[in-house]
């Protein structure tokens, strides 16, 4: 059964009492969730009558209760809850350290690797104390196997100690086990309220336990793993980026497609954020070409650079750091870099003395790309005209590079995107005279920026 096929038996009122979605495609996971959570509830009932829940943060006792509770509405009541480790065993455990690898890896977000984590924990029954400062290499390759299912703990270093440093920066502590997963399925075995739903959606699943069995025999089930082998990775890339155009009423052509797909290197999660952006970029033309995804990024390694200025402007230190770390282990020329990044803060400058000066017009944290095209950017745009030459600086940009600078400078005082600027121009003289080391001088520019 397909999504489409389960959005349609909701359409015409042939409603099952829970739903489980699960897969490695983590995009395709949250995209049947959201939708399915929409076409059980309305809009004007969400506020209501839907009860969304985390799976790292929800107890079994708690989402026990909110099943048996009478919504304060009469009406449909749905329960939600995202990433449950409901359906985790030892045998789903080599899906969760790969999870933990490609999340490290990515390096972008790793606060978001500490859930899986948490979940990583529960299951082995150890605690931060047993691996932080560098307990886990007291370890015997014996208790990696018999907890882990690691044959070769040298392989832990790609992903544990990055890990462990983001628990400890942000101050993060495991939650306690979840238990009561015996009453959970005793209530769905006996029968839940009538128009009361449980919507799941989870990383990887045994379908061993008797959980999972409960709800493909009352309920319904999909699946979205990761596809294998090139050919089916495209191919599915191109389906899911297609169908996404067109649901927003636009389209992308084919030479498009595949530079981004060479772009995202075919990952759906990266290239639909990507997409997103694209076509708010092609505004009224409806379509995406390739002009407009180099315009977004001339090459692969300037989308890296992108990553870095992004979460510069963002003030994430995490993802900074990662990124600079990634460019500079590609070779990639510290002034070339540091060039970029004055760019970015430029570009946050001029747009906070527009604001401050009154001439962004209605522009907030609020405003869609859509909207500023519409009802901002037009002033700004005459305003360049007025000053009777083709201005090649801020309003000089397109008009997608004016609007994120000006949501980033929502972010940032006048005085102090000054004096971010003020010092660039210094580190660009020690840069110059002084031979100080590059690299270190733009690590701590990022860290104080982002502090």
């Amino acid at each position: 059964m397909s999504l489409n096929d389960v959005l349609e038996r909701i359409r015409k009122g042939d409603v099952p009492s829970c739903f489980l979605i699960h897969g490695e495609e983590g995009y395709l996971v949250q995209e049947a969730f959201q939708r399915i959570i929409e076409a059980l509830v309305p809009e004007r009932d969400r506020k209501m009558n839907l009860v969304l829940m985390d799976g790292d943060e929800t107890s079994v006792p708690a989402l026990c209760q909110a099943l048996l509770t009478v919504p304060l509405l009469p009406g449909r009541k749905v329960m939600a809850v995202k990433n449950t480790s409901l359906f985790h065993s030892r045998m789903t455990m080599p899906v969760l350290i790969r999870e933990m690898e490609a999340q490290v890896e990515g390096g972008k977000d790793l606060s978001r690797v500490l859930r899986t984590f948490s979940t990583f924990l529960r299951m082995v029954r150890w605690s931060l104390e047993d691996l932080r400062d560098g307990n886990w290499r007291n370890i015997s390759p014996e208790e990696w196997k018999k907890a882990a299912g690691i044959d070769d703990p040298a392989t832990v270093e790609r992903w544990l100690p990055p890990i462990l440093e983001q628990a400890k920066v942000s101050g993060w502590e495991v939650k306690t086990g979840q238990g009561g997963e015996g009453r959970l399925e005793e209530i769905l075995e006996r029968g839940l309220p009538p128009d009361h739903i449980l919507v799941l959606s989870a990383l990887s699943v045994d379908r061993r336990k008797k959980l999972y069995q409960i709800m493909v025999e009352g309920g319904i089930v999909l699946a979205f793993e990761k596809e294998k082998g090139d050919g089916r990775i495209k191919e599915q890339f191109r389906r899911v980026a297609l169908e996404y155009a067109r649901n927003q009423g636009k389209s992308i052509t084919g030479d498009a497609l595949e530079v981004l797909g060479e772009k995202t290197g075919y990952r759906l999660a990266e290239a639909m954020t990507v997409l997103e952006s694209l076509l708010s970029f092609a505004g009224d033309r409806g379509k995406v070409d390739v002009e407009d995804v180099e315009s977004l990024a001339t090459e692969t390694k300037e989308y890296t650079v992108f990553d870095l200025t992004g979460a510069l402007a963002e003030r994430e230190a995490s993802r900074a750091l990662k990124a600079l770390d990634a460019l500079f282990r590609k070779g990639e020329p510290p002034l070339m870099v540091f060039a970029m990044v004055v760019r970015e803060i430029r570009h946050i400058l001029h747009a906070r003395i527009f604001m401050d000066r009154g001439l962004a017009g209605t522009f907030s944290g609020n405003t869609d790309y859509r909207a500023f095209q519409r009802s901002v950017y037009p002033g700004l745009k005459n305003l360049a005209a007025a000053g009777g030459k083709k201005d090649k600086g801020f309003l000089g940009q397109h008009p997608y590079v004016v609007f994120q600078a000006l949501r980033h400078a929502l972010r940032f005082s006048r005085e102090e995107a000054l004096s971010l600027f003020d010092r660039l121009a210094r580190m660009d003289l020690e840069m110059k005279t002084t031979g100080k080391n590059p690299e270190i001088l733009l690590e701590r520019f990022l860290l104080d920026v982002c502090r």
